[in-house]
């Protein structure tokens, strides 16, 4: 069983990013054409949407959303709202037609990573890339995060006393006094925690059981 966990674990970890997908949504067949070229241009894939209920049906928790203020009641702030509500955490750059300075901030205090004005893309692709980055960013450390779930849940109910103690900051000879048992048993629960979660030594240990508090 051990084995099969750490090794769920292991290839989880080296699971590929999935490729990004820029969502653009806008009402405008017009617009979402021109952007969907500019996406294709740039090395990206485009899917499109004419409003944000479409979007909201069709799409997956991935991604980066190109959209427009008319394309969600509230403009970009009620996209968020809206994304919100999903927990939904996903880059956004707004899309305007000469959007004047009030729609921009009101864009980016609630969270756009960007706003541009839709007649004016020539940088649309250094934006979806840094977008991008935060994306893999984001990605590996969620499946980080999860492969430690799955590592974590592998071990016994003593061996996760123990590695509570250990993330602790505890010696093999503190855990003993503090578990009842003697400081072999605590070396022995120690060797199969690291063999279970496939961990080298206690920093990684350590590390391990952090990212699988995030959850």
């Amino acid at each position: 069983m051990s084995k099969t966990m750490a090794s769920a674990a292991e290839v989880f970890c080296k699971q590929p990013i999935p490729k990004l997908t820029v969502h653009i949504i806008d009402p405008s067949p017009a617009n979402r054409a021109n952007l969907s070229r500019s996406c294709l241009a740039a090395g990206y894939h485009a899917e499109i949407y004419e409003d944000y209920t479409e979007y909201a049906s069709e799409a997956g928790p991935t991604g980066i959303i190109l959209a427009s203020e008319d394309a969600v009641e509230g403009g970009i702030p009620g996209l968020f709202e809206r994304l919100e509500k999903l927990h939904l955490k996903i880059p956004v750059i707004g899309l305007g037609k000469k959007p004047s300075t009030k729609t921009i901030v009101a864009a980016m205090q609630a969270g756009a990573m960007a706003y541009i004005d839709c007649n004016e893309i020539a940088d649309l692709g250094a934006l979806v890339g840094k977008a991008t980055e935060n994306y893999e960013r984001r990605t590996a450390h969620a499946l980080k995060v999860r492969a430690a779930k799955i590592a974590i849940e592998s071990l016994t109910v003593r061996e996760s006393e123990v590695i509570e103690l250990i993330a602790q900051g505890n010696t093999g000879r503190e855990i003993g006094a503090l578990l009842g048992i003697s400081t072999r048993t605590v070396e022995i629960h120690r060797h199969n925690i690291l063999k279970k979660i496939g961990a080298r030594n206690v920093a990684q240990v350590v590390s391990i059981h952090a990212h699988a508090s995030l959850i």
